[in-house]
């Protein structure tokens, strides 16, 4: 049996969890100049400190399973997130170096 049945108007089809992953991370992956991914770096670095994780000490206490359902959950928040509100990303400049030209 699959873990999802998708249905439209005219067909369905059945998926597993894994043909249903494999496939979203192929798409990750496939669009490599993802506007919504373009500051994910920076995005990592606001969820750790959120979950007070400031040393490398503290990341080994979360275990690999933990880091995947938090980031599961986070994506799926931000997805909605994006989709329910009329949201711009918008980057402030950064700030120039001194002295350089």
């Amino acid at each position: 049996m699959s873990d999802f049945k998708i249905t439209n108007k005219d067909s369905s089809i059945n998926i597993t969890k894994e043909e249903l992953f494999k496939n979203i991370l192929t798409t990750v992956f496939k669009d490599k100049d993802n506007e919504n991914l373009r500051h994910s770096d920076e995005y990592a670095e606001a969820i750790l400190e959120a979950l007070g994780i400031n040393t490398n000490k503290d990341f080994f206490n979360i275990t690999l399973k933990q880091m995947t359902a938090i980031s599961f959950m986070a994506g799926y928040y931000y997805k909605v997130f994006l989709t329910k509100n009329n949201v711009t990303i918008t980057t402030a400049p950064k700030p120039s170096k001194e002295g350089s030209d």
